[in-house]
């Protein structure tokens, strides 16, 4: 794709990251305001439902809003390192569980004293309060737990790849991820092949994966923005044992290993692969399209 110097000279696009990261961004900390007016309705025990108390809420979504639209700058910007800002949202994840259970088990635990107990210090409203809060707080703890789990779960990950702890073993997990993903016929592989390779003037090489049917024309993947491609077409005889396939060229089996070779005239040193297996003439399985720059040059230029 083509490079950005300076986020500055395209606004728009500026604008359009910094909106979706600060919807990701008041998704996670909606949590710590969740918990925020919780420990509200807990503190002010006695008069918090019949008391209007508006700032509260006002309180609670300004700040919500503006520390969510500072992380989004700053994270889009690069002013502030992103792998320390998922380590301070983990540490508010930690925090802000940790306060809701304190004040879910607190609720609780108050409305069973109350419902056995005649204290002067609180009033029926008390009461009533100590009780709506244990069942609101008791409904959420499974959300909140759930959610709270899988965020710190994800941030995790990022936090262990990027001190590069677990770089030992990229190799073994990723083969795992492929092997998971390859036993699931409906997958997340898209079900399109990409109109265009990265743009780029150096060298480099990039793969893409396809979800493959019988019905795919070869033709059609052949064809993308950068113009028709002059292809050359090999076909490989396999051998299959369980789900390990070999090259074999005395084969007369009905597995067969497609290669497509292909070029561009207006752009020479890019070198166009796609690999699929057939069986019977059929396709079956995924497709691997691949763009490989051979050489530094001309970043390519779309077809007309």
């Amino acid at each position: 794709m083509p490079r950005i110097k300076n986020l500055w000279d395209y606004p728009f696009l500026l604008l359009g990251m910094i909106l979706i990261t600060h919807y990701y961004t008041f998704s996670v900390v909606a949590l710590t305001g969740l918990t925020f007016e919780r420990s509200c309705a807990t503190f002010w025990m006695n008069d918090y439902e019949s008391k209007k108390r508006p700032g509260i809420s006002i309180f609670i979504f300004i700040f919500l809003e503006l520390f969510s639209a500072f992380i989004a700058f700053t994270w889009i910007t690069l002013q502030f390192n992103s792998y320390y800002w998922i380590v301070i949202g983990m540490l508010v994840l930690i925090t802000n569980f940790m306060l809701f259970f304190y004040i879910w088990y607190w609720n609780t635990k108050m409305h069973r004293i109350l419902e056995t107990m005649v204290l002067k210090k609180y009033t029926l409203q008390a009461r009533f309060q100590a009780k709506e809060n244990a069942r609101s707080l008791n409904l959420l703890k499974f959300i909140v737990s759930g959610v709270t789990g899988c965020i710190f779960v994800e941030g995790l990950f990022f936090v262990v790849q990027w001190t590069k702890a677990i770089k030992s073993y990229e190799v073994a997990l990723l083969f795992v991820l492929e092997f998971t993903n390859s036993q699931n016929k409906n997958g997340p592989l898209p079900s399109s092949f990409p109109r265009l390779p990265p743009l780029i003037a150096g060298t480099g090489c990039f793969v893409f994966f396809i979800r493959g049917h019988c019905n795919v024309k070869v033709e059609s993947l052949l064809k993308d923005h950068l113009g028709n491609w002059e292809d050359n077409k090999i076909e490989l005889p396999l051998d299959r044992s369980g789900n390990k396939f070999t090259v074999n060229n005395k084969s007369k089996g009905k597995w067969k290993l497609v290669k497509l070779s292909a070029r561009n005239s207006r752009t020479e040193r890019l070198k166009k692969y796609i690999f699929y297996i057939t069986k019977n003439n059929l396709m079956n399985g995924n497709i691997m399209v691949m763009y490989h720059y051979e050489s530094p040059g001309e970043v390519p230029q779309l077809a007309t």
